[in-house]
C-alpha cells in the first residue's frame, strides 16, 4: 500500500485531481457524455428491469448524471468531486448544482439499485428473470426494496428506473441534442 506521504502517490492524486478540474467544452462534454452512454445501451441495453444496472434509469445512468455534472462543473467548485455516486450528489445539492428534492430522488435510486444489485449477484448465476426466482428471492429482494411483497417492489422499480430516466434526459440528453441540432444547423448555414 502507498503511503499518503509518498511523493510518487503526491504527485499522482494532483495529476488525477488536475484532470477531474480541467476546464473543458460545456458542450462538447455533454454531448460526449450523452454519446457515449448511447452506445453502452446499444451494447448492453436491456428492457429486463432486474438488470438493475444497465436498464434505463438504472444504476449506470445514477452514475453517468454523477460523474457528468462533476466533470461539468469541478473546475469551479472543486469541492462537488467524491468517488461515490451518493456523495456526489450530495456534493452536487450542496453547490445548488442540482435541486435538493433531485439529488434525494437519485440517491434513493443508487441506493435501490446497489442493494437490488448485491442481492442479486449473490444468489443469481445468470440473467435475472423474475420468473424463475424461488418464493424466498422474493421475499429477500422485496426486504432489501424495503417492500412489503414482490410485486410492490416490482411497481418501485419501474417507478425509479422512469425516474431516474427521466432525469437523465433531462440533464443529459435532452441538453445534448440541442446541441446537435444547433451545431447541425449552423453547419448547414455554412
Amino acid at each position: 500500500m502507498v503511503s499518503a506521504k509518498d511523493p510518487f502517490s503526491a504527485r499522482i492524486q494532483a495529476a488525477i485531481q488536475e484532470a477531474l478540474t480541467a476546464e473543458r467544452s460545456a458542450d462538447d462534454l455533454l454531448v460526449s457524455v450523452s454519446d457515449m452512454r448511447a452506445r453502452m445501451a446499444k451494447e448492453n441495453g436491456t428492457d429486463n428491469p432486474w438488470n438493475v444496472k444497465h436498464v434505463r434509469g438504472g444504476l449506470v445512468d445514477c452514475e453517468f448524471i454523477a460523474q457528468y455534472l462533476q466533470l461539468r462543473y469541478a473546475h469551479e467548485q472543486p469541492h462537488i468531486l467524491d468517488t461515490g455516486t451518493v456523495s456526489a450528489f450530495r456534493n452536487l445539492a450542496a453547490a445548488a448544482i442540482i435541486p435538493q428534492a433531485t439529488a434525494d430522488e437519485l440517491i434513493e435510486a443508487t441506493r435501490l439499485w446497489r442493494r437490488l444489485q448485491g442481492l442479486l449477484r449473490l444468489t443469481l448465476d445468470g440473467p435475472a428473470d423474475p420468473a424463475s426466482f424461488p418464493p424466498p428471492l422474493k421475499r429477500r429482494l422485496a426486504e432489501a426494496g424495503q417492500k412489503t411483497d414482490f410485486d410492490s417492489l416490482e411497481l418501485e422499480i419501474q417507478r425509479v428506473a422512469a425516474l431516474t430516466y427521466s432525469h437523465f434526459n433531462d440533464i443529459i440528453d435532452t441538453p445534448a441534442a440541442q446541441i446537435r441540432t444547433k451545431r447541425e444547423t449552423e453547419a448547414n448555414e455554412d
